[in-house]
């Protein structure tokens, strides 16, 4: 990639100047790993749908002063469907990939599952959240996209009834018995709902008691039927036909 259309994050934008400052570990990467310095160009993101295009006019320990060249500003999408991915954590390392590639196909918001069967136990959620925090903008600025996406605090099945969602429509996948990812396509496009909720299990599947509380929570079961994914495999699958299948 040509170090001029290199992506940086910063909200750090001077309030009645044309500057916007980078600072902190995005600063040093900029300067120290990217080995930009002062009059290169690059791209700076917001995470809120701004875009400057910059021009490097200080370089500090840990910050760097940038003179904005010109501003995008995209808004959201009109209709555009608000995918949350309902994650259970899978084995170690495995969330990483999960989190990119919901940035890439620009899932609205993660919430992770700490399902009875998943292989990792989370046992500080601030650790956790600010992490995989990271893990979502460095892919926000490798894609281009222009949104954060929103990673939310680990949670139970049982917990997901009390969570404020307002969605339109819930699905879960299951390896056992569901709709036909062409019937769920189907009904996706005849009821164009706009809030989505998807939930994946772990790669052992939710308990059965998991399974009771997702039909008392009323989301309807998918299933592939000629294959198994793995849990990280699952969400990508589902969330590409949503984004990209209707």
């Amino acid at each position: 990639m040509n170090a001029s259309s290199r992506y940086f994050y910063s909200k750090e934008k001077l309030p009645e100047e044309n500057r916007v400052i980078v600072s902190g570990d995005e600063a040093r990467h900029m300067h120290t790993v990217n080995r930009l310095g002062e009059g290169d160009t690059c791209f700076v993101i917001n995470g809120e749908g701004m875009r400057w295009h910059v021009a490097i006019e200080e370089i500090k320990r840990s910050t760097v002063m940038c003179r904005i060249i010109d501003t995008v500003t995209v808004p959201r999408r009109e209709n555009e469907r608000a995918i949350t991915l309902l994650q259970a954590i899978p084995r170690a390392g495995a969330f990483s990939v999960v989190v990119e590639k919901a940035v890439e196909l620009g899932i609205h918001t993660v919430i992770p599952l700490q399902t009875e069967y998943s292989p990792v136990t989370v046992k500080d959620d601030e650790k956790f959240v600010h992490k995989y925090t990271v893990v979502a903008r460095n892919a926000l600025k490798q894609c281009h996209r222009l949104f954060d996406m929103d990673i939310q605090s680990p949670c139970t099945v049982e917990r997901l009834g009390a969570l404020p969602g307002g969605y339109d429509y819930t699905v879960v996948l299951d390896p056992e018995a569901g709709m036909t990812p062409q019937v769920f396509l189907e009904k996706m496009r005849n009821n164009a709902p706009q809030r989505v909720a998807v939930a994946i299990g772990p790669e052992g599947g939710f308990s059965p008691h998991e399974k009771t509380l997702f039909e008392r929570f009323h989301f309807e079961k998918v299933c592939f039927p000629d294959t198994v994914f793995r849990s990280e495999t699952a969400g990508v699958v589902v969330s590409s036909l949503l984004q990209y299948g209707l």
